[in-house]
């Protein structure tokens, strides 16, 4: 039997052929976060796309904390560009992918033929002000590092021991990000925030990619307080990337990876290595996984 966290790979990034393993004990299928949400989950799952993409933004578009810390004009468009154009690009592939690629169809709308343009322009401006308010908090976090008045591990320390703490973080994140939100999503739910700010994202009885990051601007602000955690946490600047990149890719993602998957696994599973039984109950598994987790 294939190892649990096979499932979770992205099939058309990693459709390699595996051989049969023994299925792992308890300590490490449940609660499905291995040691403490580290090792196997962060690899095989889709959590390994999201870091290459935070660590593909971070290398190439470095933090010039010295403009961050007197607020450089230039320095925050330029962010705001950067992430402007991740996000979009991200949310119109997987919009993509299943309206247009016809890569599988949407599980409450058989007939796929997408949300209808105000519906759309609805979910995009939301989506975009998300992206917006993703800046603002990135742009003042490293402000905070680059005038001292948030500790921080520079990028040549990593392999030493002051760096432990930042790549055991890196490992830990996707923990840390699915304990987080659902503390943040049951409070919510309280019938006033539901009532004023959270019923706007539930407006979607069909959600597509952008209604994943379709928010209230306040929900914005409490879902993206996630990087809070470099308040207690010292570490590199690379966490703060990680842990908004993550926030921002995984919704887009969440909404549509059930029918992506069956859509993959169900070409894989007329290959030699994957059954269609095999493939019946990663489908399964993956309807019963929360949208936004990606750990579980």
């Amino acid at each position: 039997m294939l190892r649990i966290w096979c499932m979770k790979l992205i099939p058309f990034v990693f459709c390699c052929p595996l051989a049969p393993t023994k299925q792992p004990g308890w300590w490490f299928s449940w609660p499905k976060i291995g040691i403490f949400g580290v090792g196997l989950p962060f690899v095989y799952s889709p959590n390994l796309v999201w870091f290459a993409c935070a660590a593909l933004i971070y290398c190439c578009f470095p933090y010039d904390l010295e403009a961050a810390a007197r607020w450089d004009d230039t320095f925050i468009m330029q962010r705001l560009y950067i992430n402007l154009s991740c996000g979009i690009l991200w949310y119109s592939w997987w919009h993509l992918s299943i309206y247009y690629f016809h890569f599988a169809s949407r599980k409450f709308n058989p007939k796929n033929n997408g949300p209808t343009l105000p519906r759309l322009l609805h979910n995009m401006w939301y989506c975009v002000m998300g992206l917006v308010i993703w800046t603002a908090v990135e742009v003042t976090m490293i402000h905070l590092m680059g005038s001292g008045k948030l500790l921080y591990t520079p990028n040549e320390k990593l392999l030493t021991r002051e760096g432990f703490s930042t790549l055991w973080w890196v490992l830990a994140m996707p923990a840390f990000r699915d304990l987080h939100f659902y503390f943040a999503h049951r409070t919510i739910h309280i019938r006033v925030l539901y009532t004023y700010v959270h019923s706007l994202h539930h407006r979607n009885n069909d959600p597509e990619p952008f209604s994943g990051l379709c928010m209230h601007p306040i929900e914005h602000m409490y879902y993206f307080s996630c990087v809070g955690l470099s308040f207690f946490v010292v570490g590199s600047p690379f966490l703060i990337t990680w842990n908004l990149v993550h926030a921002v890719l995984a919704p887009a993602a969440g909404f549509v990876f059930e029918n992506m998957y069956c859509y993959f696994m169900r070409i894989l599973s007329s290959g030699s290595w994957c059954s269609p039984q095999i493939s019946s109950r990663i489908c399964i598994q993956i309807a019963f996984t929360s949208h936004t987790s990606s750990i579980v």
